[in-house]
């Protein structure tokens, strides 16, 4: 907490900077004396080099009271906390200050106990504060939002920054495939990981979760003072214990130590990139970026080539499936043996998918195009090369005209109807894929392949579409309910973002929906 003191009288505010020292050894809170001024024309030129988070500041002084510096900081600087400082008991003075909108009024001779029971009611408030405006200046440097001309203190003073930052990224589960908006917030979801991150780094330093452009990862951003306080490798144990949904195996890609926000998209963009080009099904792995720029590219992986291709394509015409089932599972071994990387997986099923439709003009593009989507994701949840061998010939067969798979979506029919009720019963719950795993006993690449097979959709759009057609029905049902209560109801703690993802499924907003009834 960033504090400036304000008195025409040397001796308080000595003091007071006593008291706050005192408290910071005592609670291990970081705080820091800004400044100290003697009069409020001098706090005015303090602030406006430096904006501190609390200013304590004595009623009665020369040219200006405590009492019209409050009232300017209230208009000026509105996230500043004043705290009054007076020797005079008067219900007049205490009715003016409240009117500037000061958080307390305290009297003067100053008892430590009140002036430690401020700052301890303060510093919550700050935090969040500094959390929230950090968190929207990280999003306007990685989206780019930002002029190339604008310094990094014109949207947040740059002593609240931090010198260092690290930035860690893995693959969001259940986030993969899905637009992002829809995406429930991620501080949200995961407000206890990001608690307990907070407790791992200090309270001198400070950790943001966004999602990353293209949902299929959560970017953790850790600004610090020190590079010695900051355990890497503890954080990526706290990481796995809490994202490793249903075994699914967490890779992590960390960045170097980056001393600018400028640099803060670019950096990101080669993490993705590094992270995606190195998954592998059923392995962890820590990369570190910086360790890894000089190493030699890796290894040839198996592709499809001319002469698997003519043998896939004989047994394409043949219509043997037994043949091409037993051809494709082998080549999963293969790329098990190799340890290839997902995306050179992906690419390769893609392009047999592309193969099976040149020798099948006849085949359907919307399943084709369904297929692909269904082999993303099972590639995103696997847990190891055998389960995604599985379920990628079935996304596979479903592109084959002589291969029917109704038998086994017939019999997984009760258990995605059994899925479906649960989450109708339970729309204001921050429901994800780990819970689904735990209720029904079934991994996440099932469940995936599920909701594809069923709903030609990812859960996240399904479940995003069940909660909005409940908030349809509510705004309908109950036109008095307030729209914030709707939220709440449907899962939304936050009714600006409802109002976002309402949108983004409906084409209105749902005061538009409502207008319209």
């Amino acid at each position: 907490m960033n504090i400036l003191l304000v008195d025409d009288e040397p001796i308080f505010i000595d003091k007071l900077r006593l008291i706050i020292e005192q408290f910071s050894r005592e609670t291990g809170i970081a705080t820091t004396i800004t400044g100290e001024a003697y009069s409020a024309q001098e706090a005015l030129k303090g602030i406006t080099a430096f904006p501190p988070d609390i200013v304590f500041t004595d009623i009665k002084m020369s040219s200006m009271s405590g009492v019209e510096l409050a009232a300017i900081l209230q208009k000026d600087w509105p996230g500043i906390f004043v705290v009054i400082i007076s020797g005079y008991p008067s219900f007049e003075y205490a009715r003016e200050a409240m009117r500037a909108n000061v958080v307390d009024y305290l009297l003067k001779p100053i008892k430590a106990g009140l002036v430690k029971e401020q700052l301890l009611r303060l510093h919550p408030q700050i935090l969040l504060k500094s959390y929230q405006l950090g968190k929207r200046l990280i999003q306007q440097f990685m989206e780019n939002d930002v002029r190339d001309d604008a310094g990094e203190d014109e949207l947040l003073h740059k002593d609240d920054l931090f010198p260092c930052y690290r930035i860690l990224v893995f693959p969001n589960v259940e986030g993969g495939y899905t637009d992002r908006l829809l995406l429930q917030q991620s501080e949200n979801r995961h407000a206890s990981y990001i608690t307990e991150l907070q407790r791992m780094i200090g309270t001198r330093n400070a950790a943001w979760m966004f999602n990353s452009h293209d949902s299929r990862s959560y970017v953790v951003v850790i600004g610090y003072d020190h590079a010695e306080g900051l355990q890497l490798q503890t954080i990526a144990v706290t990481t796995r214990e809490y994202f490793s949904n249903d075994g699914v195996p967490v890779t992590i890609a960390f960045s170097g130590e980056i001393d600018s926000l400028a640099k803060m998209k670019s950096t990101i963009q080669q993490l993705l990139d590094c992270l995606y080009h190195r998954l592998v099904i059923g392995k962890t792995q820590d990369i570190h970026v910086e360790e890894e720029k000089n190493l030699a590219q890796a290894a040839a992986f198996t592709h499809f080539k001319a002469h698997l291709e003519t043998k896939l394509s004989s047994l394409f015409a043949k219509k043997d499936a037994s043949s091409l089932k037993k051809e494709f599972l082998q080549l999963f071994q293969v790329w098990k043996s190799e340890q290839c990387p997902s995306v050179v997986i992906e690419s390769n099923l893609k392009r047999m998918i592309r193969l099976m439709e040149r020798s099948h003009h006849a085949a359907d593009a919307i399943v084709s195009k369904s297929s692909e989507k269904a082999i993303e994701e099972v590639l995103h949840t696997a847990v190891s090369f055998e389960e995604a061998a599985s379920f990628c010939w079935e996304a596979i067969a479903k592109v084959l005209p002589f291969q029917s798979t109704e038998t086994d979506l017939h019999h997984a029919a009760p258990l995605f109807e059994r899925i479906h009720h649960y989450l109708v019963s339970h729309l204001s719950e921050p429901i994800g894929l780990a819970q689904l795993n735990e209720q029904f006993h079934v991994s996440n690449t099932f469940l995936s392949n599920l909701f594809r097979n069923y709903a030609n959709a990812s859960f996240v759009e399904y479940f995003t579409t069940l909660r909005m057609d409940k908030a349809k029905e509510l705004i309908r049902d109950h036109p008095g309910m307030m729209l914030k209560d709707i939220a709440e109801l449907v899962g939304f703690g936050d009714h600006h973002y409802f109002s976002r993802v309402f949108k983004t499924v409906t084409g209105q907003t749902p005061s538009e929906y409502r207008s319209g009834l």
